[in-house]
């Protein structure tokens, strides 16, 4: 957990550190597990009534009625994070497909922790301040979050080119 830990914060606070291990293939724990991680957390945190409300229909009614209603609730959350990483993977992979060693979709997964942290941390705010979080406010994190996993991006390509160019 506490590695856990150290990736979610060295993302946020020193991700070239962080990244460049990842991108000379040298780690190989963390990547897209703390992805999923931290989307169980953000989905334990911000919809847990919709969740237990989702598992009770299950025991109680209908089981393929409650688990549908269970993955929707999942899939809302994690549809919009987990497309940006597959797409990021592919285009790592794209940019560096001479790079054998490297694991794309895994640092494509840590450039999108901050962005779900983000995410996360500013949702809990609003359930704590219901009256201060508008529309404006989700739109204007979700354009944050994807500058960010952008930038995140753009540095991990960027940290994979220089240390191909200083195998050779």
């Amino acid at each position: 957990m506490i590695h856990f830990m150290r990736r979610v914060g060295g993302t946020i606070v020193s991700p070239t550190e962080t990244l460049a291990p990842y991108a000379s293939g040298g780690a190989r724990e963390g990547g897209f597990n703390d992805l999923l991680a931290l989307l169980l957390l953000q989905a334990l945190s911000l919809q847990f009534s919709a969740l237990t409300r989702a598992f009770w229909q299950m025991v109680d009614t209908n089981i393929l009625v409650g688990a549908m209603s269970l993955l929707q609730v999942l899939a809302q959350m994690m549809l919009v994070p987990l497309t940006a990483v597959l797409v990021g993977g592919v285009l790592l992979r794209l940019l560096h497909a001479r790079v054998q060693r490297l694991r794309h979709l895994d640092l494509a997964a840590l450039c999108a922790i901050p962005a779900v942290a983000l995410q996360v941390g500013v949702s809990l705010l609003a359930a704590l301040a219901p009256a201060l979080y508008q529309h404006e406010v989700q739109r204007a994190v979700w354009v944050v979050a994807g500058v960010w996993f952008l930038g995140l991006l753009v540095l991990a390509h960027r940290l994979v080119r220089q240390g191909a160019d200083e195998e050779r």
